[in-house]
């Protein structure tokens, strides 16, 4: 390259390329979705040029529990020519997350889940995938499939023995995820609306918890991102459909989230706008496809 320089800035692509992806919570906000391009640069002459002293460069960025899986594998696969990156990479709830942006604390969270209230239009979002949150049990339950209906009745308290539904006489046990947590607003918004989960529901403070205490008690039921799936659970079919990246991307289960980055400002010509575009690049969305649902077209 000519001077080691990032490539000219992005163009914006209009927002109703990606508005099927959004919950309803997304809808009520004045917010632009972009995706996100860089040109490349080409380099001619008869010698190779002498390689430059690699740039170094801090960044720091924020997950929640339900992303911080696919950010760590974003973080360890990125490794752009001349430059390197020391990355501060930190987990919490989305809204301390987004608390933490408007303090200055940080630029960037990647959330699969925005909450509506208390963003306007200052804030600005890229998608880099979609999220399907998963419905687990224990792997000896022989549960074939739920439909959207029994798990809301499930998560309502109004199914107190897997016999009901077709399943072993074995008393269930709700695992849910505290209110604060990305994952148990998807479900709120998008399975139980202005219904609660019951009380007698046991709490997970964290996705893995979820896992463990799913993967320990036969009767058990929960839900996670799909990045969190692993043998220690089976995911269940929701009104038939299994969450893979393959039926996410191609939005065919019913339980998905847009994944995006979200900042106060849209990045500069600088190292954060490079990596966000590397991730929605072919190259990224490989990574991105591993365990999520990916951009479509991508």
């Amino acid at each position: 390259m000519e001077d080691g320089s990032l490539p000219p800035r992005a163009m914006i692509v209009p927002e109703r390329s990606y508005s099927r992806l959004l919950l309803r919570p997304f809808r009520g906000a004045k917010r632009t979705i972009v995706i996100l391009s860089l040109a490349l640069a080409s380099c001619r002459g008869p010698l190779p040029p002498a390689s430059p002293t690699p740039e170094v460069v801090s960044l720091r960025l924020l997950a929640d529990s339900a992303t911080s899986p696919l950010l760590r594998d974003l973080v360890s696969n990125y490794n752009p020519p001349g430059l390197v990156i020391t990355w501060n990479v930190q987990t919490g709830d989305s809204r301390a997350l987004l608390d933490w942006i408007t303090q200055g604390q940080a630029a960037y969270a990647l959330l699969d889940y925005v909450p509506s209230t208390g963003l306007d239009s200052r804030w600005w979002t890229t998608p880099i995938g979609q999220d399907g949150i998963a419905v687990v049990v224990h792997p000896s339950n022989p549960i074939a499939s739920l439909t959207a209906a029994q798990f809301r009745a499930i998560l309502q308290g109004r199914v107190l023995n897997w016999n009901t539904l077709g399943g072993p006489d074995l008393p269930l046990t709700i695992v849910a995820r505290n209110d604060t947590s990305s994952t148990a607003a998807i479900i709120q918004a998008m399975a139980l609306g202005d219904r609660r989960v019951a009380r007698t529901a046991r709490l997970a403070t964290t996705s893995q918890a979820v896992i463990d205490i799913v993967s320990a008690d036969p009767g058990a039921i929960g839900y996670v991102s799909m990045g969190y799936l692993n043998g220690g659970v089976r995911a269940v079919p929701l009104d038939g459909v299994l969450p893979t990246p393959q039926t996410v991307t191609a939005n065919q289960y019913p339980l998905r989230a847009p994944i995006v980055f979200v900042g106060l400002h849209e990045p500069g010509n600088d190292a954060y706008r490079a990596f966000f575009v590397w991730a929605q690049s072919p190259e990224g969305q490989v990574i991105v496809r591993r365990h999520y649902g990916g951009l479509a077209g991508q």
